[in-house]
């Protein structure tokens, strides 16, 4: 049956039939399903198993529950499947903030330390019926379909798919998947006022990426008259090294300068985001910069910030996107 079904969305995908059917899902809700499933999946085998769902600001997203679950399912089945005795698998899910918080990245991490794949395998292993080994041999069952039908799902849900592998040592798939949030919620986000903001921001504490001297003194100045405080990185290997040594949650946001020596803010927020860390993935970036470009905001979006600002920065603009960011002003549905 399994089979069948596999071959059948193959055949819808390839004739364009496949819809992806978006609805209000409970992300929390529908990961609940997951522990369980995969202790029956695990079924005899002695693997380590571990479900982290971190970061989820936004609980109720537009998706097609079903397919996004086929997703995971497939993944989480093939890395069971490959990982033997005393092995571990891993499903790390969480939500990136994105630049108006009317969308947001689902993230999923998907990790086991089973036979991996070489890289020619890598090359081909979206393709129907492809299997990195003989399954008699490694006595595991499955027809390569499920692979080919990830990388379908995920492209039509416009979102993309990485993988790292090496043999012997083990697998990382990571899905990224862009939603759009419950209409409420965002409602809810584009209502707050000057003075909900204001009140929201009081307290915050943020790490702002600055070479020039005279102008952190100027954003310094002007977030104090809003009771932020914030610390001074003198460009971004600075930054990267005073977020990885700070504690979680000393930082509210990070401000980040375009165009800094040894270190620019496009090179600084993936060396964050690629931090193994706690709230690295999640902490919002703001590039402050002077182009305004599409491209140039384009780029600090692919570099894993949540928002572009222009030069001379717009306070009330900035305290709106703080306030939006900040958990306790995000609404479930």
């Amino acid at each position: 049956m399994e089979l069948v079904n596999e071959v059948l969305d193959i055949t819808q995908i390839e004739n364009g039939q496949l819809r992806i059917n978006s609805q209000p899902v409970n992300i929390p809700k529908l990961l609940d399903d997951f522990p369980p499933m995969l202790k029956q999946l695990q079924g005899d085998k002695k693997l380590n198993i571990i479900c982290n769902q971190h970061d989820l600001y936004q609980k109720t997203l537009l998706v097609d529950p079903l397919r996004l679950k086929q997703i995971y399912t497939n993944i989480l089945s093939n890395a069971i499947k490959y990982t033997p005795d005393g092995g571990s698998v891993t499903f790390e899910i969480y939500e990136e903030l994105f630049l108006n918080n009317k969308y947001i990245n689902l993230i999923a991490v998907i990790s086991d330390t089973g036979i991996g794949m070489s890289q020619e395998y890598i090359n081909h292993m979206y393709s129907k019926f492809s299997r990195a080994t003989d399954s008699k041999i490694n006595k595991v069952g499955g027809y390569g379909l499920g692979l080919s039908i990830v990388k379908e799902l995920v492209d039509l849900m416009n979102g993309r798919i990485n993988v790292t592998s090496k043999e012997g040592h083990g697998t990382t798939f990571k899905i990224i998947i862009p939603l759009e949030c419950c209409a409420e919620n965002y409602k809810a986000l584009q209502d707050i006022s000057d003075t909900s903001a204001h009140n929201t921001c009081k307290g915050m504490h943020l790490l702002v990426a600055e070479d020039n001297t005279l102008n952190y003194e100027v954003i310094s100045e002007l977030l104090a008259m809003y009771g932020i405080t914030c610390d001074h990185a003198e460009d971004g290997s600075v930054c990267v090294e005073m977020f990885r040594e700070s504690s979680i949650y000393t930082y509210d946001a990070i401000l980040m300068d375009m165009q800094m020596p040894v270190m620019d803010g496009l090179q600084a927020t993936s060396a964050i985001r690629n931090l193994n860390k706690p709230g690295a993935h999640s902490i919002p970036i703001i590039a402050m910069t002077a182009n305004a470009f599409k491209d140039d905001i384009q780029r600090c979006l692919d570099a894993g910030m949540n928002m572009h600002m222009s030069k001379p920065v717009n306070m009330e603009k900035l305290l709106k996107a703080l306030a939006k960011f900040k958990g306790e002003v995000i609404v479930d549905c």
